[in-house]
């Protein structure tokens, strides 16, 4: 206990301990957020304090339900979970007297993100946590929640594992595809982090992780799911029909009723609520008044006919409710109004609402359906030659997309990576994706000294990059590789989709017919994909499922158009060129239908053409 000196200070310390009881309290006394007071009471933030206090007095009790939180992009959730975090191990309420130590899990459905966030998010808060007077031997002044570590454990702390005073221990894990990494260990409760990246087998088996939880009901721990929406019928919405689906209803200042701001059953609605600036009118009594006070009146309330009946408690906001957004803020994101944003990245990342399905041509869920192979790895380049059993079985291309941010953690350079993807074709019609990968170093010497060795290594029958940011670089590869390296150009209305350029070994695609070839062929699970090595390939999956489409009227004619999401999009293009190295051989440089050869006549060449310059 800090040294107390006067009557005052004496009151103070302890209001603040008997405080460290309410989440909500132990936040804005012992957490910052970006170095500068953490504040969630009495400014607009009241929809967000009611849920930390649900989580810890409602999902942790015997008689609590697992909670799902649809929501949009930037709303912190991730700020919630972290801070709820920080409270059960260092509010002093867990480990002491007669309750148990507590256990917790913060999950991601892949390692890159479980990264990012205890490097970035988790360092940082407890890092960060407001200094209190007691010095350690070295005279430092630390973070209370730096305090509340487990000096004995400093040791063997690593980003992945936190062990504080206690007992308690807070574990940041990727359950990966399916969920195996942390089968074996006991947690008391999960936060299950960008849900709608996970597979229902991956939550299913790390439940079973909570069987012998001590907090929340017996054998179910207590659980929270949270994440922003994808598309209707992913495993996140099938969680979230079976919730109670609870709205942020505001209080009016004149009628004392409760009034809707937003509801997913009419998305559009609010517009007529929300007035203009901070201003809201209530629709029973027609008050207008302050925004951020009528959600400081506000509740949560739920929309389903039984809630008591349901599974999950579900909790949904959006940007809507973010207290320094204007009317204006938002209006400026709608399609409509903003270059960048589709109506897709709309819904999902402002309005937090599941999409239909409509103009995603190729889903996660699709691609787990189709195109996995369970148990084949993603193979390095370094062992390809030992470990495919016969290089003549494949015929393999190799696809480059070039862009300027390099794979490397905190990079801001750049809006789209490097990306190499080896393509192999087999006899039965196939397309193995063997591997793929996101450049480190981008120099164009680097670059080029990646190639030699990819060529080196798989010995392709043809390699194909974008020429978009990579002039100089494809006039190099090409005086280096002669024509087994060819470039890929897009352009619209190309005559049946593709023009070869002989004289400049270049190819000309209209990059819609082609993207909408290879969405079918992912429909079909021609591509094949080694799920065996989930954690290498995520992000080349969420690359391939980044893609919008909408369908234009040419010519008097339909034309479905692909666009570029929120996400990266890379791998899809890299792989792109890779296919269309793939046709062009197959077609004799496009002089032949390409549904007419067969691939018995694609033949695996074992030559590694030297430099021709």
């Amino acid at each position: 206990m800090p040294t107390i000196s006067s009557k005052k200070e004496s009151f103070d310390w302890l209001k603040k301990e008997v405080l460290k009881v309410d989440p909500v309290s132990f936040s804005e006394n012992y957490l910052t957020i970006e170095n500068r007071e953490f504040k969630i009471t009495d400014n607009g933030w009241k929809f967000m304090a009611d849920l930390y206090r649900h989580i810890i007095y409602k999902a942790m009790s015997d008689d609590g339900k697992p909670i799902v939180i649809v929501k949009g992009r930037q709303v912190a959730a991730t700020t919630m979970a972290t801070n709820l975090g920080c409270y059960l191990m260092g509010s002093g309420n867990y480990g002491l007297g007669k309750r148990s130590p507590i256990s917790l899990l913060h999950a991601f459905p892949q390692l890159e993100l479980m990264y990012d966030y205890a490097k970035d998010k988790l360092e940082k808060t407890i890092r960060n946590s407001t200094p209190i007077d007691h010095p350690t031997k070295a005279g430092k002044v630390l973070g209370y929640m730096e305090w509340m570590k487990d000096s004995a454990r400093d040791a063997t702390d690593s980003l992945t594992f936190k062990q504080f005073k206690d007992g308690n221990s807070w574990w940041c894990n990727s359950i990966g595809n399916e969920g195996t990494r942390v089968l074996g260990r006991r947690f008391d409760g999960i936060f299950f982090d960008e849900v709608q990246k996970m597979t229902e087998k991956a939550v299913g088996i790390a439940k079973k992780c909570l069987t012998w939880s001590q907090y929340g009901p017996v054998g179910e721990g207590f659980q929270v799911y949270f994440g922003t929406p994808r598309h209707k019928n992913s495993y996140f919405h099938k969680i979230w029909e079976k919730s109670d689906k609870r709205y942020f209803f505001l209080g009016c200042c004149a009628c004392n009723e409760f009034f809707e701001l937003y509801n997913s059953k009419d998305t559009g609605a609010w517009e007529e609520v929300w007035l203009y600036d901070m201003v809201v009118k209530c629709s029973h009594c027609g008050e207008e008044q302050n925004k951020l006070e009528a959600i400081d009146r506000g509740k949560w309330i739920p929309t389903v006919a039984d809630p008591e009946n349901c599974k999950y408690t579900g909790f949904h906001f959006n940007q809507l409710y973010i207290p320094i957004f204007t009317k204006e803020t938002v209006l400026k994101e709608k399609p409509e109004n903003s270059a960048e944003n589709s109506e897709v990245t709309y819904m999902n990342e402002v309005l937090g609402e599941f999409y239909s399905g409509e103009g995603l041509p190729i889903t996660f869920d699709e691609i787990y359906t189709t195109c996995r192979d369970p148990d084949r790895l993603w193979t390095h380049p370094k062992h390809i030659i030992t470990k495919r059993k016969s290089v003549e079985d494949k015929t393999l291309f190799l696809g480059f997309d070039w862009g300027g941010k390099p794979d490397i953690a905190g990079a801001t350079r750049g809006q789209s990576f490097s990306v190499m993807t080896a393509l192999a074709v087999e006899h039965d019609g196939l397309y193995p994706i063997e591997y793929a990968t996101k450049l480190k170093k981008l120099k164009i010497d680097d670059k080029i000294k990646f190639v030699e060795e990819m060529f080196r290594l798989y010995r392709p029958r043809l390699a194909m990059g974008d020429i978009g940011y990579a002039e100089d670089l494809s006039m190099e590869l090409k005086s280096i590789f002669g024509d087994k390296y060819q470039t890929v150009r897009n352009a619209a209305s190309v005559a049946h989709g593709v023009k070869y350029h002989a004289d400049e070994l270049e190819v000309v695609v209209d990059k819609d017919k082609w993207l909408g070839e290879m969405f079918d062929n992912f429909r079909r699970g021609k591509f094949r994909i080694p799920w065996g090595s989930y954690e290498q390939l995520a992000w080349f999956v969420e690359h391939c499922c980044s893609m919008e489409s909408k369908t234009v009227i040419r010519g008097g004619v339909p034309y479905q158009m692909f666009i570029k999401g929120k996400e990266p999009n890379d791998g899809l293009m890299s792989l792109l060129c890779a296919y269309v190295a793939y046709k062009f051989n197959k077609t004799h440089a496009f002089k032949l239908n390409p549904n007419s050869v067969s691939t018995n006549s694609l033949k695996p060449i074992l030559a590694y053409i030297p430099k021709m310059r």
